[in-house]
């Protein structure tokens, strides 16, 4: 079985790319690791805050393996803290998108959920 990566993408409203950086880091991270979610890396672009204009955020995690993505899905749907935080989120961003990624070699198990 091979690892799974999730890329979530927010897009800040214009002036607020720092601060939703930080609201990330507190409340989004923590919460997401407690379900067994790894941060690969956490990226900004443009590699700068900028004042007028919007930030795009980039958190890209791994999951050991289906078992760990299954596990974690199953964790957030039953956490009145997760739709909590999701909510939130939309409020404070532009635009969310989220892209799960595998090696082909796992969409067998992965399908099977």
């Amino acid at each position: 079985m091979g690892m799974i990566f999730i890329l979530d993408q927010f897009e800040s409203h214009p002036g607020d790319g720092e601060a939703l950086h930080a609201f990330c880091h507190e409340r989004y991270v923590p919460g997401a690791i407690a379900r067994g979610m790894t941060l690969v890396h956490s990226l900004v672009s443009p590699p700068l805050w900028l004042d007028d204009g919007a930030n795009r955020l980039f958190f890209l995690w791994s999951l050991a393996d289906a078992e760990a993505f299954w596990a974690k899905n199953n964790l957030g749907r039953r956490d009145p803290d997760v739709h909590e935080l999701w909510a939130e989120l939309d409020c404070r961003v532009a635009s969310r998108r989220r892209d799960t990624m595998a090696d082909q070699t796992c969409f067998d198990v992965l399908a099977r959920g």
